[in-house]
């Protein structure tokens, strides 16, 4: 459950300037006894893993906020994800369900970054620089530029900065 509560918030809405469909999807490849779990809206990607067992590995798209709504009901602790043909079979407790899939070479995430940053900041300050900058994120898609905060890495600085036009 914390899995997907942690990457559907990078999950694309259709009013999205980058829309696909596809965007729509939780991308969830299993092996090793990991299963990862990843959304992306091509503006914004978030990915996780759990470790599990593993007994075929695969991938696979299943919607995503249909999933996320299943998998916040779930009635067991103990949960068993099984591919068959187009659809994955959810089983957990009593319940017993099948979910269209949509085969996961359609997704395309973000590319990871070349070149290697590593940037060590205080526990807390990261999140209170979002909580301070992201209320100041354009809220619309008319000017898709500002819709983002920007984050500067200069030296041992780290700088955001969101500017929505309306609130100055």
């Amino acid at each position: 459950k914390n899995a997907v509560s942690t990457v559907i918030p990078a999950i694309a809405v259709r009013s999205e300037a980058v829309y696909t469909k596809v965007y729509e999807f939780i991308y969830i490849s299993a092996e090793n006894n990991v299963i990862n779990l990843k959304c992306c809206n091509l503006s914004m990607q978030i990915e996780t893993e759990i470790p599990a067992f593993v007994e075929n590995n695969g991938e696979l798209l299943v919607p995503g906020k249909l999933f996320a709504e299943i998998v916040a009901k779930l009635p067991s602790d103990e949960t068993v994800l099984e591919r068959v043909d187009d659809t994955v079979k959810i089983i957990s407790g009593a319940m017993n369900m099948k979910l269209q899939t949509i085969p996961a070479a359609e997704f395309e995430g973000i590319m990871p970054a070349t070149s290697e940053m590593e940037i060590k900041i205080p526990e807390g300050t990261l999140k209170r620089m979002i909580l301070q900058t992201s209320p100041f994120a354009l809220q619309d898609n008319s000017r898709p530029v500002l819709k983002g905060v920007f984050i500067e890495v200069f030296e041992d600085e780290l700088n955001m900065v969101a500017m929505d036009p309306l609130t100055f």
